[in-house]
């Protein structure tokens, strides 16, 4: 070994013993310190406080509720949870859903007929393969009523939801 090495060994090994030293200096201070208040503490509670055999026995209840360890409110939960600086997106508000609307009107205008001038209008409707004559107040299929008709449109209530529609067909 090099001489170096041997003195810096040296050198370490008696700063362990000073800071060994020093540590039992110090811990000896405080207890000398401590040990006037805590020696007239145990006389004066000795008197008071019951025997071993006397404590075992002793019936006040334990109360768990206070051994519980509670998770810590707030933001520090989790101690290991992920943290990010970023705000949190806006909640999701859902729009609420549309109102029902009806349909668009299924028919097709194919024709009207009135017999003479002031006699009950008639206004002839297709619906795919099927054909209506419909006056005022009739029920289609038990879904439209005719309200109301001239020679230029048609106006029907989509009874399911009562909403009206109007036929447009013009002068022919």
């Amino acid at each position: 070994m090099s001489m170096a090495f041997t003195r810096r060994r040296l050198v370490l090994a008696v700063m362990l013993c000073l800071t060994l030293a020093a540590t039992l200096w110090v811990s000896q201070g405080e207890e000398a310190e401590s040990a006037p208040d805590s020696a007239a503490a145990t006389r004066s509670d000795s008197a008071h406080q019951p025997s071993r055999r006397d404590a075992s026995v002793d019936s006040s209840p334990l109360l768990l509720d206070r051994l519980a360890r509670r998770a810590p409110a707030g933001p520090n939960q989790d101690a290991f949870a992920g943290r990010s600086w970023v705000a949190p997106p806006p909640p999701v508000v859902e729009a609420p859903p549309a109102a029902p609307s009806a349909p668009p009107l299924p028919f097709t205008y194919i024709g009207k007929m009135q017999e003479g001038e002031t006699g009950p209008l008639t206004i002839y409707l297709v619906q795919g393969e099927q054909a209506y004559s419909v006056k005022k107040g009739d029920v289609i299929d038990k879904t439209y009523r005719v309200e109301s008709m001239d020679t230029t449109h048609i106006v029907l209530t989509y009874l399911p939801l009562a909403v009206k529609q109007t036929l447009t067909f013009g002068n022919s």
